[in-house]
């Protein structure tokens, strides 16, 4: 069989892919060669009908190493999609470490949170990835930073039963008294769902 030249062959487009670019397919798929081909031709920060742009795309799917190149093309790190979500935001609420860290190296910024105040910290504490929490906050992610329910990364960790994750944000400053807007507190949250061992360390 004849091969195919992968940079050159051309995406494959279903309506899945409505209203993307060809450099957002690539970057979606991962194919560096092809997003080095389609840098030429397609801009670099346009948005998809949801907000997306390329480097959202490849950062919701963790290749980082597209997520390098489209940056190093000029990529704009803290574009917002319709629910003002960043690549970090997106890669953080899925547990992508290798994308954050190099959304990081080019100064994204850990604390832009979503329209509805979610930061890419409280998205991780959500996810339970550890490894995510521990890399923002070596980023100096805001710990207590609070989004537009009046939850924390803690309270959210807390909910989710993330007891790895609660223990991490606590050693590293997470108050424990901040109200949400049901009037819970982290304490209270611990408390209604019975985590002992985070008890203990709260009121130490």
């Amino acid at each position: 069989p004849q091969s195919v030249d992968v940079a050159t062959a051309p995406v494959e487009r279903t309506e899945f892919y409505s209203g993307w670019s060809d450099l957002m397919i690539a970057a979606w798929k991962g194919n560096e060669q092809q997003c080095q081909l389609y840098l030429k031709k397609d801009d670099v920060n346009a948005k998809d009908p949801q907000g997306h742009t390329a480097l959202m795309r490849a950062a919701m799917k963790n290749h980082h190493k597209v997520v390098t190149l489209l940056l190093q093309n000029k990529a704009a790190v803290n574009l917002k999609n319709q629910q003002g979500e960043t690549a970090l935001n997106l890669a953080s609420a899925a547990g992508h470490v290798e994308a954050i860290q190099a959304l990081l190296q080019e100064r994204a910024d850990a604390d832009l949170a979503a329209n509805n105040g979610v930061t890419p910290l409280i998205a991780a504490g959500k996810s339970g990835n550890i490894k995510v929490v521990e890399t923002l906050l070596l980023n100096k992610a805001n710990v207590n930073k609070q989004q537009d329910n009046g939850m924390t990364a803690l309270h959210c960790a807390i909910n989710n039963k993330q007891n790895v994750i609660a223990i991490k944000l606590l050693a590293t400053g997470a108050k424990f008294d901040l109200y949400d807007n049901q009037g819970r507190t982290a304490l209270h949250l611990a408390a209604m769902l019975n985590q002992v061992d985070l008890l203990d360390k709260m009121i130490a």
